[in-house]
């Protein structure tokens, strides 16, 4: 009997509580991808001077369990979800988690965000359009993506 259980994408921001060195989010990205393998969920990454972006997707309960575990996880704070849509098709069926070393400068690059970023807006403030340009950019290897 095939799965018959929704695709989501969830994309979310959150403050990381200290600043984290390189090698610790590095080294959170690899138990990531394990247990997100074990989960079924793919996506990517960007931490940049205390703020993650995180793409998720994957199977609608376990996507959610896995927000609801990072809401709690000591490391964040004023986590916020920016879209959470039911998808036919992942952009990151790949990736087990997609890790981006570009900056928050980086995305202020991408065609279209430039003003967004400009005008003192944040992350925290990206609507549907905004994230959509991020999401492609992350999918098409735009923001320097190491896959894994």
């Amino acid at each position: 009997m095939p799965d018959t259980t929704p695709l989501i994408r969830l994309v979310y921001v959150s403050r990381a509580v200290r600043d984290m060195p390189l090698e610790k989010v590095l080294s959170l990205i690899a138990k990531s991808r394990t247990a997100n393998k074990a989960r079924d969920i793919t996506g990517a990454l960007l931490y940049d001077r205390g703020l993650f972006l995180q793409i998720l997707e994957g199977p609608a309960g376990e996507v959610e369990r896995l927000l609801a575990s990072i809401s709690r996880d000591h490391r964040h704070k004023d986590t916020r979800v920016l879209m959470r849509e039911e998808i036919a098709d992942r952009l990151f069926s790949n990736w087990s988690m997609g890790h981006s070393e570009a900056t928050l400068a980086d995305l202020a690059q991408l065609p279209g965000l430039n003003g967004f970023f400009t005008s003192g807006r944040t992350v925290y403030d990206m609507g549907h359009p905004q994230l959509e340009k991020v999401i492609s950019a992350f999918a098409a290897g735009l923001m320097r993506v190491e896959q894994v």
